[in-house]
């Protein structure tokens, strides 16, 4: 849809064709899927995409990757270190002698 675009709105066609290659050069970056997805996410968006919107959604959903990824180890990490020292230590049995 996208690169549709670029060809039906060009002003020279040498325009689309640049724009084409350089989303073909964001690829060695990205996943095709994560490209699909934002270029659906420029069309749900604007009615004119380009490629600076392109990228510039593929890096904030590449941040929030990071980001979430790293909230589930940090979570991980915690469930793993709940309570380590039992319930004796903290007075869990009766002290009736």
């Amino acid at each position: 849809m996208v690169v549709d675009y670029f060809f039906k709105h060009a002003q020279i066609e040498k325009q689309a064709v640049q724009s084409v290659f350089t989303l073909k050069k964001v690829l060695r970056k990205y996943a095709t899927y994560e490209l699909e997805r934002a270029c659906e996410d420029v069309l749900r968006a604007t009615k004119r995409p380009t490629v600076s919107l392109i990228k510039t959604i593929l890096k904030n959903n590449q941040k929030r990757t990071v980001e979430s990824q790293s909230e589930q180890s940090t979570d991980q990490v915690n469930k793993d270190y709940g309570f380590t020292r039992g319930a004796n230590y903290y007075g869990g049995q009766s002290h009736d002698e």
